[in-house]
């Protein structure tokens, strides 16, 4: 028992739009001889916003309270809040689930504890009311022409047009049919419950919206405000309902239920029952209505005053005197086989209506309701089809993805097929990396180099599958796991190539040669440390919502270590880009490697302009989810494709085509590239050597001086302090320094770049 030693009040803000606000007085009362009972000093203060103290309208006041929320505002304790707006105030309220106990949760209607209590697996809220749609029926019409109340649409089509027809007669034009009630605020509701009262039985589920059900269910309502409504008025509000309910002329309306004194208001004019369905027996009514819930920014002191009014709010005590008193209906499916209940309430009523709920998710984002009603009026007050306007609804509705089960299940297969057909392609040509007498093709790198760059690209392969199917958030961190490791497996190992190539001979050079597994792991760490980072921190799958094009998702990362982190990769990646780029200018010249070189470079030019452009088909996102998956798709094909030829593929190739040939044949007259004789190198070097000789007197001295023994690199340098020198004597004005640097490493790359030999082949 708690005894909080002084009386705490509770702070309620609470807006209702059937204005019965006898429910708060009630709950005042029961709640005080409740905490009288059990011995606890609280209070409770509703706030009550009605249209006589505010100026707010329901979407106003939950666009109110949701600034109190994100303000963190601890103003209100408890908010009673219209559910529609569940998902806007979700992040912002307590997560019940520890004190409300699942006996209490077991006894409401799971439907709508699911879909207006739950998010995220948190229950932020209970369902204190609901409300759901019914028929009124006009007693004094169907009495005059002896009609029956209408089970079928087709019946309250039929019996609407003769009474109207025959009340025209009498010049009672004043007289409607059906207020249809798709204006702006209400359209999704009632295209909601036309759809579900077109299933195919009681127990089948939602139509899917490209079913024969949905596009039927369209037609009738279209046709039902040709018959017996107008354009006009259905496109009027719940003021012009309310009215129409209170002046007696109109025969059928379709309005919310309502309780207490408005309710024995209306019953002497129109009697109550579900809304037609399709066939007899089948119906369809969307359910709302309002949770209690606890502010994230309640005062500590307060916490276990406001779960005590929460739990006696939701506990079937407090629910039944309320349903009892007709100040609210509960969701408490049990209470409607209750005699006591069903003595002061129509229990009937509640259990022949079948429940659908409202979209939230979908209808709590302003420009999904907008782009919903343009295409739905387009239907119910223009030319096109239910089929076209289904499809457009289908596309701001659901979240596209592209799968082999998918409604283009087509494309879905091709691309599968295509990916794997390459996949097996380049695991299968491995095997020429392991066969003695090829090895002359595959010589310019090692063969666990070769293994990792195939692996490299197969992963890049894996960034681009990975996008079929749904996204979850193992394919978000697989993405960048695939994409980092991808390109360190492709790049790391060239990269290692380049430097043990590159014409000179120093200790960092040599250094890499000896720990070549120490200079692979490095580069790798830092991507594995990355991608475990980012792992911890995880992702949020985020509904990208596209104007008259198709929804899809994406990952986002929300934490501010993940994006340093992104940045930090992308850096490192420009890094290795850029390292490569240098040493092949370095290299561009040396004849071993010459087609080698060009091939590497070519390969970081069609990385970084695929990737480039896939970027912006990021950003651009092409209304067409179909055209923006197969151009994604394309672009990474072709750029794994393009680098596994350029690298790989063309030597496979080679071998194929001249897998007889001899050896030696093949040494000496197809592939330069690969390997050349020694000797022919040595010749040829000479040759031009004495050419430069004639040709360069400031270096005379030098050249006299070399023999053609000496090793490459020795003349390199001399050549390069020679310029050095005589730059220095040129230039011994002050402030001249940064530039003589930036000439003599300038000066250094032209000059490896002209050289023609490795270090590996100057060593030799």
């Amino acid at each position: 028992m708690l005894n909080y030693g002084k009386t705490i009040t509770l702070n309620i803000l609470v807006y209702l739009i059937d204005r019965n606000y006898k429910f708060c007085d009630l709950f005042k009362e029961e709640f005080k001889n409740y905490t009288r009972t059990h011995n606890l000093d609280i209070d409770v203060n509703f706030n009550l916003f009605t249209n006589n103290n505010s100026t707010l309208a329901i979407n106003d006041f939950g666009s109110a309270v949701e600034y109190l929320l994100k303000k963190g505002s601890s103003k209100y304790d408890l908010y009673i809040i219209d559910n529609n707006y569940v998902l806007n105030y979700a992040p912002y309220l307590m997560d019940l689930k520890e004190y409300i106990p699942n006996e209490v949760l077991s006894i409401y209607n799971s439907n709508i504890i699911n879909n207006y209590c739950i998010f995220k697996n948190k229950l932020i809220g209970m369902p204190i009311r609901i409300a759901y749609n019914v028929l009124y029926s006009n007693i004094k019409y169907l009495k005059k022409y002896n009609k029956t109340i209408p089970k079928t649409w087709n019946e309250m089509m039929d019996t609407g047009e003769y009474i109207l027809n025959r009340e025209k007669e009498l010049n009672n034009t004043d007289l409607i049919g059906y207020n249809g009630l798709f204006s702006d605020s209400e359209c999704i509701v009632s295209f909601s419950e036309i759809i579900y009262s077109h299933r195919k039985s009681v127990n089948s589920t939602f139509p899917d919206l490209k079913s024969d059900e949905a596009i039927k269910a369209l037609e009738t309502i279209k046709e039902i405000k040709n018959r017996i409504s107008s354009d006009t008025i259905f496109l009027l509000d719940d003021g012009y309902t309310i009215f129409k309910l209170l002046d007696g002329k109109a025969l059928f309306l379709k309005f919310f239920i309502f309780n207490g004194d408005f309710l024995d208001k209306i019953m002497s004019l129109y009697q109550i029952s579900p809304l037609p369905g399709s066939v007899e027996g089948i119906t369809g009514s969307t359910v709302v209505g309002y949770n209690v819930g606890i502010s994230k920014k309640i005062k500590p002191e307060k916490v276990k005053a406001a779960i005590e009014a929460v739990k006696y709010m939701s506990s079937k005590v407090f629910q039944k005197k309320m349903t009892m008193k007709n100040f609210g209906i509960s969701c408490i499916d049990e209470f409607y086989e209750d005699e006591e209940v069903c003595e002061k309430t129509d229990c009937t009523l509640y259990l022949n209506s079948q429940f659908t709920v409202k979209p939230i998710h979908l209808t709590s984002t302003y420009e999904y309701v907008n782009s919903f009603k343009k295409y739905l009026y387009e239907f119910l007050y223009g030319k096109k089809s239910a089929k076209e306007v289904l499809r457009k609804i289908i596309d701001i509705t659901e979240i596209h993805y592209l799968s082999i089960h998918s409604e283009n299940a087509y494309i879905g297969i091709i691309i599968l097929f295509i990916f794997t057909i390459t996949h097996l392609t380049i695991i299968l040509s491995l095997i020429f990396l392991f066969i003695k007498d090829y090895d002359p093709y595959f010589n310019f790198f090692s063969s666990d180099s070769w293994l990792l760059i195939n692996i490299g690209i197969i992963f890049l392969l894996y960034f681009g599958f990975i996008k079929l199917g749904k996204l979850n958030l193992i394919k978000c961190f697989l993405k960048v796991t695939f994409l980092t490791y991808g390109t360190s497996f492709l790049f790391i190992p060239i990269l290692y190539k380049l430097i043990i190539n590159f014409p000179d001979n120093n200790k960092f050079i040599s250094l890499v040669k000896k720990h070549k597994c120490i200079f692979h792991l490095f580069f790798f760490m830092i991507d594995t440390v990355l991608n475990f980072i980012i792992f911890i921190n995880s992702f949020k799958i985020v509904n990208i919502i596209i104007k008259d094009g198709q929804n899809f998702q994406i990952c986002k990362i929300d934490s501010t270590i993940d994006r340093i982190l992104i940045y930090f990769e992308i850096i490192y990646k420009i890094f290795l880009v850029l390292a490569i780029s240098i040493l092949c200018f370095a290299e561009w010249n040396i004849q071993s490697t010459y087609y080698n070189i060009r091939y590497i470079m070519t390969v970081i030019y069609i990385t970084v302009i695929f990737f480039i452009l896939f970027l912006l088909l990021e950003v651009i996102r092409i209304k067409n989810f179909i055209a923006n998956i197969v151009i994604g798709e394309f672009l990474i094909y072709t750029m794994v494709l393009s680098n596994y030829m350029l690298l790989y593929g063309y030597r496979v190739i080679t071998v194929l085509i001249r897998r007889r040939k001899d050896k030696l044949v093949f040494i000496k007259n197809v592939t330069k590239q690969f390997i050349e004789n020694e000797y022919s190198i040595y010749d040829e070097i000479k040759k031009k050597e004495e050419e430069e000789l004639d040709t360069i007197e400031e270096d005379d001295t030098i050249i006299k001086s070399c023999k053609i023994q000496n090793d490459k690199t020795l003349y390199l340098n001399s050549l390069s302090n020679t310029k050095s020198n005589k730059s220095k004597s040129s230039n011994n004005k002050p402030g001249t320094n940064s530039g003589n640097k930036s000439l003599s490493i300038m000066s250094k790359l032209i000059g490896y770049h002209n050289t023609k030999d490795s270090s590996e082949e100057s060593n030799k």
